[in-house]
């Protein structure tokens, strides 16, 4: 990836399961929601903010995380968990670059989607 000049970077995942109580879940199911909900988003932003951050102008980085990120329901808590931890991140990430990189974490409203 050396030669990259990323201006923006956007980070957006989502995948649920909804209505089944937690319990009830897989542990293939819970793992799949954490593994692309949230360690996809922080290993690809591991893998690019360096040269983000080396750039000679600043760069953005946006990621897209849920207002569900502040509650929760039955059976979305593995989601509203992994939103949780994608808009903590984005936090520690901006203080981390905030003299190189704009960070903003979208906890994104209601919506109309074919999540599930």
């Amino acid at each position: 990836m050396a030669g990259l000049d990323i201006a923006l970077l956007v980070l957006n995942a989502g995948v649920m399961q909804t209505g089944i109580p937690f319990d009830m879940n897989t542990d293939k199911e819970v793992e799949s929601v954490i593994r692309v909900n949230g360690l996809h988003v922080i290993y690809l932003a591991k893998a690019l903010v360096n040269q983000m951050r080396s750039r000679e102008k600043r760069s953005g980085l946006v990621i897209v995380s849920s207002g569900l990120a502040n509650a929760s329901g039955v059976g979305i808590a593995t989601y509203c968990a992994t939103k949780t931890l994608v808009s903590s991140f984005g936090v520690g990430i901006h203080y981390e670059n905030k003299d190189r990189i704009d960070v903003l974490v979208w906890e994104a409203g209601p919506g109309q989607t074919n999540l599930g």
